[in-house]
């Protein structure tokens, strides 16, 4: 068993969620596609026909420096 797992079962939550809160995310190679393509490819577990490919935008002023 991998000895890193209950620190990445701990870490990769509060990371993923720093990610979503900070970042503006907009999907197409280059941010500019309106709606994710949904449509289904074959297979056994229903896979995505074609990939999603998403572009995170940092905010502009992120963390004021003084209160």
């Amino acid at each position: 068993m991998c000895p890193g797992i209950s620190l990445a079962l701990l870490t990769v939550p509060t990371t993923l969620g720093a990610m979503i809160q900070c970042f503006e995310w907009k999907a197409g190679k280059n941010g500019n596609q309106t709606i994710v393509d949904m449509e289904e490819g074959m297979g056994l577990t229903i896979p995505r026909a074609n990939p999603l490919v998403c572009v995170p935008i940092a905010p502009l002023d992120p963390v004021p420096l003084y209160v």
